[in-house]
């Protein structure tokens, strides 16, 4: 389960428009005062480009005057700046000093990020222990970005040992603050049943939160659920609409769902050519499935005249990533001719390949085949014959793309 670690940033501030221009004087005459906190504001406000253009390097200027007044946010805001490189050089060691002294504050938010820093030895040496220290210190606070990080590390078991229910108490925290990424690796824990009781209801309450968050691959997941009525009433016109939603965010596993809702009328009117663009977009991101989907629409003729040569090349594009179906695909046009001229041996290859992956039909097929080539010495030699077992590097030829 693909698990994102999350620092914290340094926020936003703003007023409303009738109140911008007596509000940014005053502020401006707080912070040229003295004040460390109107100091801070203003760097926010300038970061954020809320009354002008955004100005990131005048707004470090203020937040370092904040900071250096000992204002935790400031710290925190300054460390940021110097983490990423914004209005300010990239300085991750500085960075790391700034956090440290707004985490020494109580500051959460700059705990959580001193807590990544050190986990990933970046500004110093790594230092599990202190990472941890700091992402729990964060942690207790009730820092979201803080309990989906510590989560997280106790999910993998790295830098602590492993304790997958502490990892779902955790995510549980985060996620009940509306944080997606939570909710996401929450109800992927529900759905596998890893740390928490198996539970495809609740898996899909937290993939449906995290999509209304915005999370793509919470959209996809929920769209599945829906698709196949997993923990959530069947609907097939709403499984559409969240593959939508996560195929307009470029998630290639919901643009070729999409493309088959749209083919098979499933949900939405049927639209063979809106099937043929989603299968293009997430075929153009490495995508096999709908690689192999777009050779089939050319080996049936669905947008235009049927064509076995177009077929075939996806139907290779597919098969150069593994999968199964294409490999077998491929084998059966070079044995019966079609687009490309007949070859029994290159068909046996492919459906030797397509056996290795585990599929029945293709090892019937690769059988049949090779019994047949074996029943004809003249054509093919003893060697030859033996040759066809397919060996590993040659398999590897194959998905490089080579013949």
């Amino acid at each position: 389960m693909p698990f994102f670690f999350f620092v914290c940033s340094a926020g936003a501030w703003g007023q409303d428009k009738a109140e911008k221009t007596i509000a940014d004087v005053r502020l401006e005459e707080k912070a040229s005062a003295g004040d460390a906190d109107a100091m801070y504001r203003l760097g926010v406000r300038l970061a954020s480009g809320e009354g002008s253009i955004p100005d990131a390097f005048a707004a470090v200027s203020w937040y370092q005057k904040a900071a250096v007044r000992g204002h935790a946010a400031a710290q925190h805001a300054l460390a940021r700046a110097y983490e990423i490189g914004e209005g300010i050089t990239k300085d991750e060691e500085t960075a790391l000093g700034w956090y440290m002294l707004a985490a020494k504050q109580g500051y959460a938010p700059a705990q959580n990020n001193l807590g990544l820093m050190l986990r990933d030895g970046r500004g110093a040496g790594q230092d599990g222990e202190k990472a941890v220290f700091w992402l729990e210190a964060a942690a207790r606070q009730g820092n979201a970005y803080a309990q989906l990080n510590l989560g997280n590390l106790y999910y993998d078991g790295s830098l602590v040992k492993q304790d997958l229910a502490k990892a779902g108490r955790l995510l549980e925290l985060s996620a009940r603050q509306g944080e997606p990424q939570a909710q996401f690796n929450l109800g992927t824990m529900y759905l596998t049943g890893r740390g928490v009781p198996q539970s495809a209801p609740h898996a899909a309450r937290y993939f449906h939160l995290a999509g209304e968050g915005g999370d793509k691959e919470a959209q996809f997941n929920y769209g599945l659920m829906l698709e196949y009525g997993n923990g959530v009433r069947q609907d097939f016109t709403e499984a559409a609409r969240w593959y939508e939603k996560a195929a307009n965010q470029g998630y290639a596993a919901a643009q070729t769902s999409l493309g088959k809702c749209y083919a098979r009328g499933m949900g939405l009117e049927q639209d063979v050519a809106k099937a043929m663009h989603w299968y293009t977009k997430a075929a153009d991101q490495g995508d096999a499935q709908a690689m192999y989907l777009v050779g089939t629409m050319y080996e049936k003729g669905q947008l235009a005249e049927a064509s076995d040569e177009k077929a075939l090349i996806w139907y290779k594009k597919a098969a150069e990533k593994g999968l199964d179906r294409a490999l077998f695909m491929v084998g059966t046009f070079y044995e019966a001719g079609r687009g490309v001229a007949p070859d029994a041996k290159a068909a046996l290859k492919w459906y030797g390949m397509a056996a290795e992956a585990g599929m029945r039909q293709a090892q019937v097929k690769a059988g049949q085949l090779e019994a047949r080539l074996g029943a004809v010495p003249q054509a093919v030699s003893g060697d030859e014959k033996s040759s066809n077992a397919v060996p590993a590097n040659e398999k590897q030829r194959e998905g490089d793309g080579s013949q």
